[in-house]
């Protein structure tokens, strides 16, 4: 694949996620303002529920099909209709028992935790969302498998804009409920479906009888452990909200859920873009031209990271509190505190895309099934102590800790199998920088206007382009060469 292809790949993705963002941060202010603070809470614990259901559900299968369905297009050990048909019988049994083991959760088990009578409904409701979720899946991944990134890109941009178009809808008929917002949630699923399911209906091909249970097997054996990645990775950040809820109550939870959605926003735009644009790009290296080569890539990309990653996280977290208030109103500014240590994993969790890297490419993914169960425990353990002390706080802490202990042990086991050249001279002195810069700034600027936090914003954003651009040329070079190639377009 050419670096224009790959490029344009990138740009589908990045733009889908940027609309979902905008979308995000539209509907906000219509969910914080116009649901109570408890009813805000429950959506966070469905939205977040759903995510992790979903990523057990699945089995790690949308990473097999990316990976064997060019295998299968070139007929080297299955055929195509072989393998769309074993992926699709599998999926539509898999969608069908976790939507059975998500409403026996909802009816049975979350009515003795979450203190909502309406709990069960709001379950069920969402019940359709987790079968739209994992039959789309498929189709979603085999058209990335196709490189059909627009496609893609167009179904997410579909479902975020029907969300926000249903929403307005609601706002306008003054209907924003809890309940509708969920059927609002399903609808917009349902559109972004059928757009994909359209977009592969040329490349559709199904025969119950082509079910292969050898190709199955070798499915289950990559997505498995990959599985186990994601779905840790999301309990890890999940656990604290059961918590909350059930210790603290609802409108604890509902504050810590919107701090936690305003800063999830890094990863939709950022995170989730990187993984897709780096990821690609390393594998091919390591595919064309071996480990050195890959090793130089990781190494200067990881130091490009920490050298923007650091100072945009710094200005992030002293703007978001304001950002919260002014998008939800004062009634969440308690829940605020978390921003920093939330704002830190996800600048850990964009790291790990390139210092994992070792695991990927050499195989050893229990690596990661080991620390995350450990990184687990120990959340669970630290937030049974830590929230009845010192609340919604103390739980993002306890977080922040054992995303820390996951990502070490993963970092250590990766390190190993493929060592690259790590700089840290120069990162240390922009978090040095950037300390200092939150401090100064939140000391100046004390009052939570828009104003001031655009001035805020601007003066920081100054300050450590300043910095960063004293302490490292080659970055300065880098910049410079970037914004010249942009302005000679």
């Amino acid at each position: 694949m050419s670096s224009t292809n790959i490029i344009t790949h990138i740009r589908h993705y990045a733009t889908a996620g940027v609309v979902s963002a905008v979308v995000g941060f539209l509907t906000f202010p219509i969910m914080t303002r116009n649901l109570s603070v408890d009813d805000y809470g429950i959506v966070g614990l469905i939205t977040a529920s759903i995510a992790l259901f979903v990523a057990f559900g699945k089995l790690g299968m949308q990473h097999s099909i990316v990976r064997y369905y060019a295998e299968a297009m070139q007929n080297k050990r299955y055929n195509l209709i072989t393998f769309q048909s074993t992926v699709v019988s599998l999926f539509l049994i898999l969608s069908l028992i976790t939507m059975a083991i998500w409403l026996f959760a909802g009816t049975f088990v979350l009515p003795h935790v979450i203190e909502n009578k309406n709990i069960t409904k709001y379950f069920w409701i969402a019940s359709l969302f987790i079968l739209l979720r994992m039959v789309g899946s498929v189709t979603w991944n085999m058209l990335r498998a196709r490189q059909h990134s627009a496609d893609v890109s167009y179904s997410t941009m579909l479902g975020r804009g029907s969300y926000l178009l249903m929403l307005l809808l609601l706002l306008a008929f003054k209907q924003v409920s809890l309940t509708f917002v969920l059927i609002a949630f399903v609808l917009a699923e349902l559109a972004a479906v059928l757009y994909a399911a359209y977009a592969f209906k040329p490349f559709w091909s199904y025969r119950a009888s082509a079910f292969s249970p050898d190709l199955t097997k070798r499915l289950l054996r990559f997505g498995l452990p990959l599985m186990a990645l994601e779905s840790l990775s999301l309990l890890l950040r999940m656990i604290d909200r059961y918590m909350i809820g059930a210790v603290l109550g609802d409108n604890e939870l509902g504050l810590y859920s919107a701090s936690y959605n305003l800063v999830s926003y890094l990863e939709i735009i950022f995170i989730a873009s990187l993984a897709g644009a780096v990821r690609p790009m390393y594998t091919q290296i390591w595919e064309s031209e071996g480990p050195q080569a890959t090793k130089a890539f990781l190494s200067k990309s990881l130091h490009n990271y920490w050298m923007l990653g650091i100072p945009c996280i710094t200005v992030f977290i002293l703007l978001a509190p304001d950002l919260l208030i002014f998008l939800a109103s004062d009634r969440y500014s308690a829940g605020t505190a978390i921003i920093p240590y939330i704002a830190c994993v996800f600048l850990l969790d964009g790291a790990l895309i390139f210092l994992s890297a070792g695991v990927y490419f050499l195989g050893s993914t229990k690596t990661f099934l080991a620390w995350g169960l450990l990184a687990g425990f120990i959340n669970v353990l630290g937030n049974y102590f830590a929230i009845p002390h010192f609340g919604i706080e103390g739980a993002a802490s306890v977080t922040l800790c054992s995303f820390i202990i996951f990502t070490t042990g993963v970092v250590n086991n990766a390190l190993r199998l493929l060592t690259f050249n790590l700089s840290w001279k120069k990162p240390a002195l922009i978090l040095i920088a950037s300390v200092a810069a939150s401090v100064v700034f939140n000391r100046a600027f004390v009052d939570n206007g828009f104003v001031n936090m655009a001035i805020k914003g601007m003066l920081a954003s100054i300050c450590l382009l300043i910095v960063l651009l004293l302490i490292d040329k080659d970055l300065k070079n880098w910049l410079h060469s970037q914004v010249t190639t942009r302005l000679k377009r």
